[in-house]
């Protein structure tokens, strides 16, 4: 069943389902059931935002106000977190009655899967390929709803929240410190 395959990504068991199934439910689906994920997309969103700032903040002292600003714009974006959903299988389980939507979401998955699932630009043509490939909003906006199901479920513990997201951005938050190290 799919509750069990999304919690074996993230590492994390929902005391309540719904908090999961709200979190993967897109408009297209919504409301027969539950409601869509925008609302927790909303909170999730305050809440990355919130713990890779003051990740960035308490490692990055040497940093100024400016480059721990682009440093945490480098991983609180849209596009960074539709790449780790893409990564982590987690695009399968999008409850979404839309065919367009679809469409978009595979090209996506085809783009990163031909990048071996490399997030950001290395090349001016990777940059190129990079704008003609739409980033479906619906992915960035899952992982942050993600991230909100597991606050509200785990009682609103955010080192619980940061566990699990610190994990599946490790590769991002690693090679973001060392490249401002450089």
């Amino acid at each position: 069943m799919f509750p069990n395959l999304v919690e074996d990504i993230l590492g994390y068991s929902f005391n309540d389902k719904s908090f999961l199934l709200q979190a993967l439910s897109h408009s297209s689906y919504a409301h027969a059931v539950t409601d869509c994920y925008q609302r927790l997309e909303f909170l999730g969103d305050a809440i990355l935002d919130f713990l890779i700032t003051a990740h960035i903040y308490d490692k990055c002292g040497n940093l100024s106000p400016g480059e721990l600003t682009d440093l945490r714009s480098a991983l609180v974006n849209n596009v960074t977190f539709a790449c780790l959903i893409v990564r982590f299988g987690l695009h399968k389980f999008i409850l979404a009655r839309a065919c367009t939507l679809t469409d978009i979401i595979n090209k996506f998955v085809q783009h990163q899967e031909s990048r071996n699932h490399v997030i950001g630009a290395e090349e001016e043509n990777d940059i190129q390929v990079a704008e003609s490939i739409d980033v479906p909003k619906v992915l960035g906006d899952l992982f942050e709803s993600l991230a909100a199901a597991v606050y509200l479920d785990s009682g609103k513990d955010l080192k619980t929240v940061w566990n699990i997201f610190y994990k599946l951005m490790a590769k991002e938050i690693g090679m973001s410190f060392l490249l401002k190290h450089w």
